[in-house]
């Protein structure tokens, strides 16, 4: 067995055999891949640049599975006059630093942006929803939402002084209060616990669109999956007919064609204001309850 030539690389790009003693070294320890060839005529090789065709590679710690073995039919054309020549070459992967020994923190963004509205530091429109009011951020509210960037930096925008009121009508403010906290966090918002979340989402539901809002409005339409009973199904599957939530539709309709539920949503008021409106989703639960061909 012979010795194939050197192969430097150093700054990315690939260096001759006689530049090899100026490369700069480290000593410690650090990771590395290595890597066996076969070396066909080196003669008429550049030691620099050696080609060769792969017959094993060992790269990670365990060593006894980086291995891969040439079969010895495959292993006789690189012999000439009894012997064979093999290429070894080490990658030496950041030898300044050892980046294990880095956490990154995660981000904290969210936070940042719910602690400044909470803070109340300059905000610069206010809105007024029934009897309550609430401050916000201009260029936070007109990123997350086109709408509120047209009302607010368009043509047609609702008020150029500085902490201007804007009316919102036909809405909740405890809805426009989790809308306003999910447009600065990005996270679900908490909402009312005794019995009334079913309906403020459905709420919310109605203003993520309004506001387009999509990450907002399929959390609700998600949510909501959760709230369908024989109480509500009729309600819900309205509603998501009228928006096109076709997931919560779906989710409706099956717990509808249920035949025990079936014959308790048919009794109600509900039900008969869904014929009425939505047709076509009546006719599609009756296909859903027949029997398949």
């Amino acid at each position: 067995m012979s010795f194939a030539g050197v192969s430097v690389v150093a700054d990315g790009k690939l260096l001759g055999a006689d530049t090899s003693h100026t490369t700069p070294s480290a000593s410690g320890y650090h990771l590395a891949h290595v890597v066996f060839s076969f070396v066909d005529e080196t003669d008429k090789q550049e030691p620099a640049r050696i080609d060769g065709s792969k017959i094993l590679e060992l790269r990670g710690k365990d060593r006894r599975h980086a291995f891969k073995y040439i079969k010895k039919a495959a292993l006789a054309k690189h012999v000439k006059n009894d012997s064979f020549t093999i290429r070894c070459d080490v990658v030496v992967l950041n030898p300044q630093c050892d980046t294990v020994l880095i956490t990154v923190p995660p981000s904290d963004m969210q936070q940042n942006f719910t602690e400044f509205l909470h803070a109340g530091d300059g905000t610069d429109v206010i809105f007024r929803v029934g009897d309550e009011t609430f401050a916000a951020h201009r260029c936070v509210l007109a990123a997350r939402s086109a709408v509120f960037r047209a009302a607010l930096f368009g043509p047609m925008k609702e008020g150029t002084s500085m902490a201007a009121v804007m009316e919102i009508h036909d809405m909740d403010a405890t809805v426009f209060k989790a809308m306003l906290g999910f447009i600065y966090s990005d996270s679900f918002p908490e909402l009312a616990e005794d019995g009334k979340e079913g309906t403020l989402l459905q709420h919310l539901l109605v203003a993520a669109e309004r506001y387009n809002l999509p990450r907002l409005r399929v959390m609700c339409e998600k949510k909501l999956c959760e709230h369908i009973d024989l109480n509500t199904a009729t309600t819900i599957l309205g509603l998501a007919e009228q928006h096109g939530c076709d997931g919560l539709k779906k989710a409706c309709c099956k717990f509808v064609r249920c035949p025990e539920n079936l014959r308790v949503v048919v009794a109600t008021d509900g039900f008969d204001d869904l014929c009425r409106s939505c047709p076509t989703i009546m006719k599609d639960m009756i296909l859903g309850v027949l029997p398949a061909k």
